[in-house]
């Protein structure tokens, strides 16, 4: 009867108090906690030396408390699934993104999910233990830190940038640009350098910090709603989504189909700490995302749950501090949806070869939209093609007839 009970409430999405006997493998993503801004305008009261003693990007003590706070939380969640009260290298694997405040972050919640008790205490001065976390070298991951080159993801961007409707957004709020890049100092070579300062008003918001006096009520509403714009940018189509949050799907659907090979799979947690862009592509990627910007320590549950014969995938989502973690549904995938279609309404955006698929594609300008300007170039490029070739055709035959009406005359 308790199985039952269990049962029923995982397919309903209920929160238990323990895990139900029906999970076998756990997928966890977060973001990392609160940090300093990663940039700061020229113009800014706020610069670096005065306000981020440890520099800019740096989790701060705020964001060391909020991931402790997290591992306690995950603690209780899967407390029973996980042996919460003692690390065991064999259930769970770590992998962080190489930018020190994901690292920093990932080290803070694990000293909140695994005090050390018994004989894992090595310092009874310190209950602390250390845990290893694996990380990818900078400029190389395409999985959390998003840093590993793809031209072809360079390209797309590139192509919507000039797109009608990004310039329509840009136009239309031209003169509010220009405010913004007189009062900051900032010199804009694109629309991103704008949306950037966004992310320094939070911050500094976040640190009760006084803003320059162009910063008013008004501006920052603007400011706010421009950096949940910039992550409708990150994976505006999908194979920008492919690309971006593709890597990280494409091995948390890998771990699930090991899982369902054995009895009790090794490890079986998997916990990625890295950043906003990182949970918007994951989530984009399944098709879930809704445009809202991911706060510090947002935290995705990918479960998956074996009930009778049947491999159930359960998607949570927590972004919101004040309220439990909700449950999201793969549009198109029946609830409870089942693994093999999981994995059939998200194959549009798993990538069969990455590092082929982010070549630069010479003939992309045929696979996507046009800008009207571009459409017209394009004619009057091929107009002058064929007028060119229709000249060179007539300068050969009457040169040819020349050359014959001498050789007649010979």
């Amino acid at each position: 009867m308790l199985t039952i009970i269990y049962l029923l409430c995982i397919l309903c999405g209920v929160v238990l108090a323990s895990p139900p006997d029906t999970l076998k493998l756990v997928s966890v993503l977060y973001r990392h906690g609160d940090r300093s801004p990663t940039t700061v305008y020229p113009l800014d009261n706020n610069q670096p030396a005065n306000t981020w003693p440890d520099g800019l990007g740096w989790l701060t003590n705020l964001g060391k408390v909020q991931q402790y706070e997290l591992g306690h939380y995950i603690k209780q969640r899967y407390d029973g699934f996980l042996n919460t009260s003692y690390y065991n290298h064999n259930e769970i694997l770590i992998q962080s993104s190489s930018v020190e405040r994901c690292l920093m972050s990932a080290y803070s919640h694990l000293a909140g999910l695994y005090t050390p008790q018994g004989s894992q205490i090595w310092n009874p001065d310190l209950l602390w233990q250390p845990i290893p976390v694996q990380t990818s070298q900078a400029g190389t991951d395409n999985k959390l830190a998003l840093d590993a080159p793809c031209p072809r993801y360079d390209q797309l961007t590139a192509e919507v940038l000039a797109s009608p409707a990004i310039q329509k957004e840009e136009q239309e709020n031209k003169a509010f640009y220009d405010m913004v890049e007189n009062s900051t100092g900032i010199k804009r070579e694109s629309i991103k350098d704008i949306w950037a300062v966004g992310d320094t008003l939070f911050c500094e918001l976040s640190h009760n910090f006084t803003w320059n006096a162009w910063v008013t009520p008004e501006v920052w509403t603007k400011m706010n709603a421009l950096r949940t714009l910039s992550f409708d940018l990150l994976t505006y189509n999908t194979e920008m989504t492919k690309l971006k949050g593709g890597p990280l799907l494409k091995e948390i659907i890998g771990n699930m189909l090991s899982a369902t090979k054995t009895e009790v799979p090794n490890p079986k947690f998997y916990m990625y700490s890295a950043h906003d862009t990182t949970v918007a592509s994951l989530l984009s990627a399944m098709h879930v995302f809704d445009l809202h910007s991911p706060i510090y320590r947002a935290l995705v549950m990918v479960e998956l749950h074996k009930v009778q014969d049947d491999y159930i995938v359960k998607i949570f989502y927590k972004n919101d501090t004040t309220r439990e973690p909700y449950e999201l549904n793969v549009p198109g995938c029946t609830n409870p949806c089942k693994l093999n279609d999981f994995i059939l309404h998200t194959k549009d955006t798993v990538p069969l070869d990455w590092e082929t698929e982010c070549k630069i594609q010479s003939l992309s300008a045929f696979n996507s939209p046009l800008t009207p300007a571009s459409w017209i170039a394009l004619t009057v490029g091929i107009c002058m093609c064929v007028i060119i070739s229709i000249a060179l055709i007539v300068l050969i035959v009457r040169l040819k007839r020349k050359r014959d009406a001498i050789y007649t005359k010979l």
